[in-house]
């Protein structure tokens, strides 16, 4: 079995420096070129199936990819792959909380200071991702 991962495209946020986590937001211009240009890049690649975060931003960056297949691919949305849930943070701009955490912001990946701020650590992330990974 192959696997080929990719990431959505480029939000409105992205460019805005927002933190997204599990928060939906929706592709930039220049997020929907780069699904399209993903899909020049597989059009010749034998895809069995495309399985996505249910995010807007994944989803909408899938269905750009199926839209220009020419067989029908199933896609199957799951919220196991979401990206990293960034709790409190999330809508918040990156630049924010630099000044509001500086000192902390050294400590991301501590588990005390993620999970006390209910921002998914990495260990957590990771088993939701092997849960996902054992289910397909």
């Amino acid at each position: 079995m192959l696997f080929l991962i990719t990431r959505h495209g480029e939000t409105i946020e992205n460019l805005q420096q927002i933190t997204q986590g599990h928060i939906d937001w929706t592709l930039s211009e220049k997020g929907v070129q780069q699904a399209k240009q993903l899909w020049i890049r597989l059009r010749d690649f034998p895809i069995d199936v495309i399985i996505s975060s249910d995010l807007g931003r994944a989803k909408h960056t899938a269905q750009l990819i199926l839209e220009s297949h020419i067989t029908l691919i199933p896609i199957i949305y799951d919220s196991l792959l979401r990206e990293r849930d960034s709790g409190i943070f999330q809508w918040r701009k990156k630049e924010e909380i630099m000044k509001e955490y500086q000192w902390e912001l050294n400590t991301l990946t501590r588990s005390d200071f993620l999970s006390s701020h209910e921002w998914e650590t990495l260990l957590s992330m990771y088993q939701r991702v092997q849960v996902f990974m054992e289910k397909i």
